[in-house]
């Protein structure tokens, strides 16, 4: 958004310094033409944008989960090595911060506890994870 003003406000200067420093003797600047080449650098702007936005909703929190190796552990609804998805899901309703905070290494594991020293090495994971990215793991565990 500040690009954009300022992309305009240095249009305008320009465009005011042209007509100002040419004269009524010499050729004008076309003021459409200055508008068409602020609006395509908004116009583009605004594409890389929306690039990054579409980048980071692209996050899909299954996706991640199982590329990080969560799967082999956690199933959707039996337990293997690790507590099933729905467990995590019943476990930590309405506590995504006490989940992220386990995530992160800060927080004692509350389901199975018995298993929690299998979990440390993925804890190691999860820490060095973007806080973007613990947040999708946390929202796809307990939706």
């Amino acid at each position: 958004m500040k690009k954009r003003t300022f992309l305009a406000i240095s249009a305008s200067f320009v465009f005011a310094a042209l007509i100002t420093s040419c004269g009524s003797d010499t050729a004008t600047v076309d003021e459409t033409q200055v508008e068409e080449v602020v609006a395509e650098e908004v116009v583009a702007e605004v594409a890389e944008e929306k690039v990054v936005v579409e980048e980071a909703v692209s996050i899909d929190g299954a996706e991640l989960f199982a590329s990080n190796g969560c799967v082999a552990c956690h199933q959707t609804e039996v337990k293997t090595v690790g507590p099933a998805i729905t467990a995590l899901k019943e476990a930590y309703s309405g506590n995504a911060d006490g989940l992220t905070a386990f995530l992160k290494g800060e927080a004692d594991a509350i389901v199975d506890v018995a298993m929690a020293a299998v979990m440390a090495p993925q804890i190691e994971t999860t820490k060095a994870m973007s806080d973007d990215e613990r947040a999708t793991i946390v929202t796809y565990l307990l939706n």
